[in-house]
């Protein structure tokens, strides 16, 4: 959710892309 602009699934935690 910090790494990438498109967290819209990772509000709290951080997006599985990254």
């Amino acid at each position: 959710a910090h790494n990438f602009p498109l967290d819209l699934a990772s509000v709290e935690a951080p997006s599985a892309n990254g």
